[in-house]
Formats: C-alpha cells, sequence, structure tokens
C-alpha cells in the first residue's frame, strides 16, 4: 500500500507508517467552536508514531475554527451526502473530506461540548465492539436516522466504522 506521506494542506496531515495496515480518519473541529479535539491533535501531532497503516489528521472546518464559530454558512456534519457538489463553504468542504473518508477503513470523529455538565458519549452504529471497550456512560446508535449526512453516518453507509465522541 503506497500513501502520501506528510502535510497535505495545513490542515489535513497524513501520518504514514510505511508498513501495510488499515488507513484511519481523525476529524477534530467538525464545528469550529468545540475546541478540544483540536486541541488534542494540535498536541500529539509531532510526536505521534503510527506502527501500521495510516492515519489523516483533519482539521475539518478550518475556517469555523479560526473564526471560533460553529460553522460558516451550513453544519458541515449535515452535509457528507454522496454525490453533492457543494455552494456553501460547508459542503464544498465536506466534498474534499469525503474523499479522504473514500480512502479510509474507520473514522473517529472527536466534538466537544462547552458545557461542564456534559455527559461524554459515543455515537457509532458499526464501531460498537470499539466504543464498548471505552468508558462512555451513553452510547447512541440508529443517530443517523435522526440527524443525517453527518461523517460517521457517511461512513456506516459506506459498510465502514464510524464513531462520533
Amino acid at each position: 500500500m503506497n500513501h502520501e506521506l506528510g502535510i497535505m494542506d495545513k490542515t489535513i496531515v497524513l501520518k504514514n507508517s510505511g508498513e501495510e495496515g488499515n488507513i484511519l480518519a481523525v476529524f477534530c473541529g467538525v464545528h469550529g467552536n468545540e475546541k478540544a479535539g483540536v486541541f488534542a491533535v494540535e498536541k500529539i501531532l509531532k510526536n505521534v508514531e503510527i506502527e501500521s497503516g495510516a492515519v489523516y489528521f483533519v482539521f475539518a472546518n478550518p475556517e469555523a475554527i479560526k473564526q471560533n464559530k460553529r460553522f460558516i454558512n451550513k453544519n458541515l456534519n449535515r452535509c457528507f451526502i454522496d454525490g453533492q457538489n457543494g455552494t456553501s463553504y460547508e459542503e464544498n468542504r465536506a466534498v474534499e473530506l469525503m474523499e479522504i473518508l473514500d480512502k479510509s477503513d474507520a473514522l473517529l470523529d472527536i466534538h466537544a461540548s462547552n458545557s461542564a455538565k456534559t455527559t461524554s458519549f459515543a455515537i457509532t452504529d458499526n464501531g460498537l465492539d470499539i466504543v464498548k471497550n471505552m468508558n462512555f456512560e451513553i452510547i447512541a446508535t440508529g443517530f443517523d436516522n435522526l440527524e443525517p449526512y453527518s461523517a460517521d453516518g457517511y461512513m456506516k453507509h459506506k459498510n465502514k466504522i464510524g464513531i462520533c465522541l
């Protein structure tokens, strides 16, 4: 398996082990005002080592991150629609990000809450075996039926693992 290496642009970084293995996409900042994932990825990016396969680290909504806003024109996490051409900033970004998801075997989409009262939770349909081994009080499934076109829902429809934390 031959992957590109290094920084694809300032918002997408590919770390490649050089060894055969799965490809993981790690999204942060889908909502620009949810900074925990952004800070976590920034902190580990320089020192993380990948043992096999490759990992895309993606600052998903860079303009919203920069402006510390949930979104610019439209909720990015409702824009992952197969075949869409996109007219808004977030729709166009989703088209770019779907190319990465199409190359990936799994997605870890890191969100955050700006309230200290929030209970941590995971959303997944195809990653239940994984999240059951994590320490989440709440594990939600079927979310794509309520709020379609999320990144993890896109992975579900591609029969791949998608986990939103």
